[in-house]
């Protein structure tokens, strides 16, 4: 969808960047897609409905809505889930402020893993307040410490254009978490570049329980081809657990 105009799916990119996006997604196909930037509801079952009839099927979803028209998140998956937590639908409370992290996970269960939570975030962009950044960071943090403390393995995927060394990455590192570094094959891990390919930043980001992070090393991508440069500025990342 293009987000420069509604973002729904009236509103389409070129059909030249659709495509690439689309045999990039289906070429090696992953058994769970975390989206962000999503315009609604409508925007991930137009797009569930497209995998399908390009031949790969994700039959269930979860969509998480955001602050804005382009802001929500969610889940394309083939997995069963046995239970799902939206951060988004409740209200914290700290210091008479609420806030609302953007943020939700499932938890699944693999072979090597029986008890694996995928989260999925979107925290506040660097120009908002300092005070809301580290208490969205704050209450993601206090919510994965029981899980974490509970033994279950956890891998949080976020966008944020916070820097390398941010307060609200230590926060999460506090919890018990260890930041994963998706390489591609040239040994880069930039996920976004500017219009006229000059500008090369990382604004994907991943976290793991210890344990997890040590079983994917290794394990872990930043994906390039000539579709995804087609189909826009972002570059995947991807992990692969068995």
């Amino acid at each position: 969808m293009d987000r420069q105009q509604t973002g729904q799916p009236v509103d389409m990119k070129p059909e030249v960047e659709r495509d690439a996006l689309l045999r990039e997604l289906t070429a090696s196909p992953a058994e769970l897609l975390l989206l962000r930037g999503l315009g609604s509801r409508a925007s991930l079952r137009h797009l569930q409905q497209q995998l399908r009839d390009a031949g790969v099927d994700y039959p269930e979803y979860l969509y998480i809505p955001g602050n804005t028209p382009f802001e929500g998140i969610g889940f394309l998956h083939k997995y069963t889930i046995k239970q799902s937590a939206d951060l988004s639908g409740q209200r914290y409370r700290i210091r008479e402020r609420e806030y609302h992290p953007l943020a939700g996970g499932v938890l699944l269960s693999t072979p090597t893993h029986p008890r694996l939570w995928i989260w999925n975030s979107r925290p506040p962009e660097p120009e908002q307040s300092y005070e809301r950044r580290r208490n969205d960071s704050r209450i993601i943090a206090q919510t994965l410490r029981p899980l974490i403390a509970n033994g279950d393995q956890v891998l949080l995927s976020m966008h944020s254009r916070e820097d390398v060394n941010s307060p609200m990455f230590r926060l999460l590192e506090e919890a018990g978490l260890k930041r994963v570094l998706p390489i591609d094959e040239r040994g880069d891990s930039w996920t976004h570049r500017d219009p006229e390919g000059i500008l090369y930043r990382q604004d994907q980001w991943l976290f793991a329980t210890p344990a997890l992070w040590e079983f994917l090393q290794g394990k872990a991508k930043v994906f390039d081809s000539m579709d995804l440069r087609t189909a826009g500025h972002f570059r995947h990342q991807g992990v692969h657990i068995e």
